[in-house]
């Protein structure tokens, strides 16, 4: 079975992971994931979220989070002399639960 029956099976299933670490999609990235720097990581990561946003707003039209929670990814992700709250480079997105800047 290769990687996507594999993912395939799991969504009919209705597992709610569909990818696990040891699977063999993994294989193929491992070694680019691995030569890669995390700036590089997270803004790739970033532009394939974008296709997951656009669904979930088709989806959920009037929810704005996955819009304003990609765009604030992005900003971290971008970050030089500012952050997504206008400060400092040291300066940390705010955690679960807590407002914002």
């Amino acid at each position: 079975m290769d990687w996507l029956e594999t993912v395939r099976a799991r969504a009919g299933r209705k597992n709610k992971v569909l990818f696990m670490p040891g699977d063999a999609l993994f294989d193929a990235l491992a070694p680019l994931t691995e030569r890669a720097g995390r700036r590089a990581l997270v803004l790739w990561a970033l532009s394939l979220a974008d296709d997951a946003v656009n669904r979930l707003q088709a989806l959920l039209p009037g929810d704005a989070r996955p819009a304003e929670a990609l765009r604030l990814s992005r900003l971290w992700g971008a970050r030089g002399s500012e952050d997504a709250c206008g400060q400092g480079s040291h300066t940390r997105l705010p955690r679960r639960g807590q407002r914002g800047c």
